[in-house]
């Protein structure tokens, strides 16, 4: 099982879920990922620096930036997030289109390697690992 090394669970699952699990159990939720997005983020994070994904850990109000639940009505029907395969980073300290713009110029970097798709026009950088032709973006 990977475990990142850049991110917590509460940075990538909802506050219920992460308390209803009990401690003992926890690690368990890794699990809900497919390695390759655990693997993906903690190499643009350790490329780029800090990054937001869920805070509420923290106070915030964001809970839905990593893993999300089959039944929520945030994102699409067949969201990447309801199935461990996608992720969305605010950056702290670059902008969500300078990493795209870096993604795009270094396909072949090993923090990319598995990203086979990502969203545009948006502040933050949503990337996942789904099933498509990573040529296309």
């Amino acid at each position: 099982m990977f475990k990142p090394v850049f991110f917590t669970l509460q940075e990538l699952v909802p506050q219920d879920l992460f308390e209803s699990t009990k401690p003992a159990d926890r690690d368990m939720l890794w699990f809900l990922f497919d390695e390759r997005i655990l693997i993906t983020n903690d190499g643009i994070r350790r490329r780029f620096g800090p990054m937001m994904a869920n805070n509420w850990h923290k106070g915030g109000d964001k809970q839905l930036r990593g893993w999300r639940p089959g039944d929520t009505k945030t994102g699409a029907k067949l969201s990447q997030h309801k199935f461990g395969r996608a992720v969305d980073l605010a950056p702290l300290k670059t902008t969500a289109d300078e990493i795209r713009e870096d993604i795009l110029k270094n396909p072949g970097r090993e923090e990319y390697r598995f990203i086979t798709c990502m969203e545009t026009g948006i502040s933050w950088l949503h990337n996942d690992c789904r099933n498509w032709n990573r040529d296309k973006f």
